[in-house]
């Protein structure tokens, strides 16, 4: 994704319009930070990445993530997160992708959300 400017009200307004989308109970955490991806097909452990790229987390639950991306990734693909936490380690998540919604960000054309569901710990 492209360093984009993601401001503070914009991400408040999404989340509140992805509230009637979201049908968990688990409790929300904000947590907004660039971070880096690969998408795979979910079944396969051989094929290798078919896309990456980075994307913005905006908020996370003890078992899924919403996702800020510049492509929507198809039900049911894989998302591989690679997070830097602690300064120099990186963690990496893996999740399926539940649902994506289409977003207009002005000239700049759309955007994605996309809710995913947390799989595993670690690469695949």
């Amino acid at each position: 994704m492209q360093h984009r400017a993601v401001s503070r009200s914009w991400v408040n307004e999404q989340e509140a319009s992805v509230s009637s989308i979201n049908r968990r109970e688990e409790a929300r955490v904000e947590d907004c930070h660039s971070c880096s991806y690969e998408i795979i097909e979910s079944g396969d452990p051989q094929v290798a990445a078919v896309q990456e790229g980075q994307m913005f987390t905006l908020n996370r639950s003890a078992h899924g993530r919403l996702l800020l991306m510049d492509q929507a990734p198809r039900l049911n693909q894989r998302i591989e997160v690679h997070s830097a936490t602690l300064g120099w380690r990186r963690s990496t998540m893996v999740y399926d992708v539940r649902w994506t919604r289409s977003i207009q960000i002005g000239p700049q054309g759309d955007l994605f959300l996309v809710g995913c569901r947390l799989t595993a710990r670690g690469p695949l």
